[in-house]
């Protein structure tokens, strides 16, 4: 009960922009201080960072985000991959040559509040052929298109939330485009991405995978796919990886087969008559809903705004009634909690609308951009490297800070 009541205090100081005096701190025991800190949204950890030394050994030591975990504050935050313009303003400092015109915008569904972390450090890649994943409080970037030679590359790159810094992985072992790729944690806890498939810079369909395991920054070959087969939908559903669909020159128009690795002994299976071809799989997004019972796997056509749910315990796909108005194209897709972010642009192509939609009732709750995405080359960032919810100067970001266009990567990630 202290602690909580101390988390509610300092909360109220901090929204009024009255940082506790020094004394205050040391009436609090360190293990209460690591009590009150735990309870803390994530928004406001830079600031609670920057009251003391202690206060930031704390927020960053390790283990930090698994208690907020075991005490139930852990937040889930959209997160979304976006391609920037940088204003023409003279007070605008330039693009650095190190740092791609990628940024990460964030949501927070229960604040409504929207942020940044700082750029993706992509060198001269198309960040459209990037993959976009959430595991363990990261956020991982995996592969690339050259814009010099428009060949595969393979690099990492890894965004810790709690440090809030980009480090570079180990490469991905194969350079590869369009390939299948999903997180799966261990039985002995470590969690792993699973990759399959694709193509290379030469056009080589591939059936090859792998796995990387972000903490041990390591990654291990796997026994090759049945099938060769690309842009196939990669899914950690039922302890297994699945890769649905897809296409190869046999099959250009798509596969009805899915490939399955059991995990536990590194073999793969095909699951005949999984997809029907009425879904273009090149034209879908999928993302996995978690309930009580078990894990879902929707999909939904970007163009016709149809959404299936597949029940791999049954091998049964049904159809779900999608209410999402405004949207003619749909850009990206997220799980957050129950429902689905689903964003996406108007028929003009000109501004994104997004909505939380819950499969269950085919409801959606609107949710209000406030310029944070444009189609149009006319807007722009200006603090490129602004933290979470914050601005450089201190001051708190509004939607219309974060301005981009809308790729067709998002993630979910929770701290």
């Amino acid at each position: 009960m202290e602690a909580m009541s101390s988390a509610a205090a300092l909360m109220e100081a901090m929204s009024s922009a009255a940082l506790p005096a020094m004394e205050t701190l040391s009436d609090l025991s360190s293990d209460v201080q690591r009590e009150v800190l735990l309870r803390i949204p994530y928004q406001f950890h830079d600031k609670f960072r920057a009251v003391c030394r202690s206060w930031e050994t704390v927020i960053d030591s390790p283990g930090f985000l698994e208690d907020r975990e075991k005490l139930g504050k852990r937040e889930h935050l959209i997160c979304i991959m976006q391609t920037l313009q940088i204003l023409h303003d003279p007070g605008v400092r330039a693009w650095s040559s190190s740092i791609s015109n990628t940024g990460i915008t964030v949501y927070d569904p229960v604040t409504g509040r929207w942020g940044r972390i700082p750029p993706a450090p992509i060198r001269n890649l198309f960040p459209s052929k990037c993959e976009l994943l959430c595991v363990c409080g990261k956020l991982v970037l995996l592969g690339g298109c050259s814009l010099a030679d428009h060949n595969m590359r393979n690099p990492v790159f890894i965004y810790d939330f709690q440090s809030r810094k980009w480090r570079q992985g180990a490469d991905m072992p194969t350079s590869r485009s369009g390939f299948a790729c999903s997180v799966a944690s261990s039985e002995a806890g470590k969690a792993l991405i699973y990759v399959a498939g694709g193509s290379d810079g030469h056009g080589n369909i591939l059936a090859t995978a792998e796995a990387y395991d972000v903490e041990a920054d390591s990654w291990v070959i796997l026994p090759p796919m049945t099938e060769n087969r690309k842009n196939g939908l990669g899914v950690f559903m039922e302890g297994k990886f699945m890769v649905v669909s897809g296409s190869n020159p046999e099959h250009p128009y798509g596969l009805t087969s899915a490939e399955v690795l059991d995990t536990k002994t590194s073999t793969w299976n095909s699951l005949q008559g999984m997809w029907s071809l009425e879904m273009d799989i090149r034209s879908c997004l999928s993302c996995t809903v978690s309930t009580s019972e078990r894990d879902y796997l929707y999909v939904i056509h970007r163009l016709k705004r149809v959404m299936s749910k597949y029940d791999p315990q049954k091998n049964v796909w049904t159809s779900v009634p999608v209410a999402v108005p405004g949207i003619a194209v749909i850009k990206c897709v997220a799980p957050w909690h129950d429902r689905i972010f689903v964003s996406g642009t108007d028929r003009e192509g000109r501004d994104t609308v997004s909505y939380l939609f819950q499969p269950s009732t085919g409801e959606s709750t609107a949710i209000d951009t406030g310029g944070v995405f444009v189609s149009g080359i006319d807007r722009g960032v200006r603090d490129t490297v602004s933290h979470l919810f914050r601005g450089s100067t201190g001051r708190e970001s509004t939607a219309g800070d974060f301005a981009g266009h809308l790729n067709h990567h998002a993630a979910t990630v929770h701290l």
